[in-house]
């Protein structure tokens, strides 16, 4: 059949759709992406004894979550440019996510291996254009595990536990909230399975497999006891309005994102609400009643349980990706009518392109900026201590500076997350520049003393760069700025349009 020939293609190519400004961009920016390519680079400094990393980071020797993709990327570094090490960490990322929920797709409903066209929505989501790597990367690793449980539940494989707690490792290293959440699954599936995996026994084989990554976590909170955030709550109302609108999917402009978002959520809670009455009746055992009871405890999580802030970057959104990811899993699994399941593809599938067609375009401005950045780069020598003073009002272009750091070898200052206590580089405390020089870091009109960042009484500040500063900007901290470098730095590139311009030190600044 003419179908079945051409449909294995196009799920191929519509991802390779959603890829390809990964690929085409010189540079992908996301919020946090910059700094963990930055982090990536002085991982691999710090292996190899080069430049000046080990003068102001040091290596975290616990092996924390939020690892993996730092990882991969140092050791892309090793043999390929930063720019390469980011598209090889964002793709399997996309692609990964593609081929794992596929493969689960054709596991539990073999005969429409066309639904896994759902997942295009969850390609290029929040967490992604946020820079959350590691999470990114822990998704399709989940969807590879519980592939693999399922074929050992229903005892199609005999391969032994070491292969899933390798899986479970890898996870692990990935993101502590995905590795939770799925070695929960795997023990309440086993539970209301209750079958054996092919030739052993089912608790020994996921006591084997979860014994490492399980110790390691343990250690994990034990660690970091002292480091919970302040919790906030979001109005039900308004959570009930995200999980409408599609907030798993929308970036960088919620308002011109929604009207593709909103259909492709309506869309799959239709489908949802289809699969119910089917669940119910295919028994308490099954797969189809596993995932609705899994569904329905997420978005209860999603709905109840407090963020760890006011802005919703860090549980809410991810709570919100995995109900609409298990929703989406559930429907398949439930086998709802042919003709509904291949209704809603199609108009998921639609509106995923048109959706794909905005982010690019938003995004497309946001590399055009970091590609005027990018334009004092051969103006940053290797090893060169940089000081960024970023005047510009797009949160956006906060970690910009990072790919100076990880594209030049340079020691970039603004690196925040070195200062978390998992990350795989951390500052070294008799370097750390916040304190000394002032808020940098955090405000767009900077009150800093730059020579306030010194060791045995000598500046450590090489360069200087300001981003989107303009003469109109006349405030006391901006003038403050100016003066300091007026009196010790001349300036040696600018970009096109003058919104970066690279600052040398000629002496130390006059008292």
């Amino acid at each position: 059949m003419l179908f079945r020939r051409l449909e294995p293609w196009s799920f191929l190519l519509l991802v390779a759709l959603h890829a390809a400004p990964i690929v085409v961009e010189p540079l992908f920016p996301t919020l946090d992406g910059p700094s963990h390519l930055n982090n990536a680079r002085l991982l691999r400094d710090l292996w190899l004894g080069h430049g000046r990393a080990a003068e102001f980071f040091a290596i975290n020797p616990f092996p924390e979550p939020n690892l993996l993709g730092d990882l991969i990327m140092a050791i892309a570094m090793i043999v390929a440019p930063a720019a390469l090490a980011e598209k090889l960490v964002l793709l399997l990322a996309v692609a990964g996510l593609a081929y794992t929920f596929r493969t689960w797709v054709r596991q539990a409903d073999p005969e429409r291996p066309w639904a896994s066209f759902l997942v295009l929505p969850f390609l290029l989501s929040v967490p992604l254009f946020m820079g959350f790597i590691n999470f990114c990367l822990s998704l399709p690793l989940m969807f590879l595990v519980l592939a693999e449980w399922e074929r050992s539940i229903a005892g199609a494989t005999k391969r032994g536990s070491w292969r899933m707690g390798v899986m479970l490792l890898l996870l692990y290293t990935a993101h502590l909230s995905t590795f939770l959440l799925t070695a929960s699954i795997l023990v309440a599936r086993t539970v209301q399975a209750n079958r054996s995996p092919s030739g052993t026994a089912p608790w020994r084989a996921l006591a084997l497999a979860l014994a490492l990554p399980i110790s390691l976590s343990t250690t994990y909170f034990l660690l970091h006891a002292g480091h919970a955030a302040k919790p906030a709550r979001f109005p039900v109302a308004e959570l009930l309005a995200w999980m409408r609108d599609g907030r798993a999917w929308t970036a960088f402009a919620p308002e011109a994102e929604v009207p593709w978002t909103r259909p492709i959520a309506i869309v799959l809670l239709g489908l949802g609400a289809a699969a119910l009455p089917l669940a119910v009746k295919s028994g308490p055992r099954s797969l189809p009643a596993f995932l609705a009871v899994v569904t329905m405890g997420l978005a209860g999580l999603f709905l109840l349980l407090p963020d760890t802030m006011a802005g919703g970057s860090l549980m809410t959104p991810r709570l919100l990706l995995f109900t609409m990811l298990f929703l989406t899993a559930f429907s398949i699994a439930a086998r709802i009518d042919g003709r509904v399941l291949a209704a809603g593809t199609a108009v998921v599938g639609i509106c995923s392109i048109g959706h794909w067609n905005t982010q690019r375009g938003i995004h497309h401005g946001l590399c055009t900026e970091l590609t005027e950045l990018m334009e004092v780069a051969p103006a940053v020598p290797e090893g060169a201590v940089l000081l960024p003073l970023n005047y510009g009002d797009n949160w956006l272009h906060s970690n910009f500076s990072s790919y100076l750091g990880a594209v030049r070898g340079a020691i970039a200052l603004d690196n925040f997350v070195a200062t978390a206590p998992f990350s795989p580089v951390r500052w070294r405390k008799e370097r750390m520049p916040y304190a000394a020089i002032g808020d940098f870091d955090r405000s767009d009109r900077p009150c800093v003393r730059i020579d306030g960042y010194r060791a045995d009484d000598v500046p450590l500040v090489d360069l200087v760069l300001t981003w989107k500063r303009t003469d109109a900007m006349t405030d006391s901290c901006t003038n403050d700025a100016r003066g300091q470098l007026a009196g010790a730095f001349r300036e040696v590139a600018a970009s096109g349009g003058r919104g970066a311009v690279l600052y040398e030190r000629t002496r130390a600044i006059p008292d």
